[in-house]
């Protein structure tokens, strides 16, 4: 894997229609995550997150997109959620 970031400059992480252009692909099923992003949120699994008020709706959105749509590419991510950037008068 080091050997192919180095000569492709970045890998994305998620398997894509690219064969063999992914760190997923890249890593044996053994060692592959499944809970990373607990670590985060301080041991919270994000329900309850979300439950305890630790995590907005809009989280809560794409928490549930990813679930259903996973794996997905970021440019069809935000398409199909709706993500884009603000005119600077409509940021908070």
């Amino acid at each position: 894997m080091k050997e192919a970031v180095q000569a492709l400059g970045f890998l994305p992480l998620f398997a894509n229609e690219i064969q063999d252009f992914s760190i997923e692909e890249h890593t044996v099923p053994k060692a592959w995550f499944s809970d990373f992003a607990n670590f985060r949120r301080d041991g919270y699994d994000f329900d309850a997150l979300y439950d305890d008020g630790l995590a907005n709706y809009r989280d809560k959105e794409l928490y549930e997109l990813l679930e259903r749509e996973s794996p997905i590419l970021s440019g069809e991510l935000k398409r199909k959620g709706n993500y884009r950037k603000l005119p600077v008068y409509f940021k908070e």
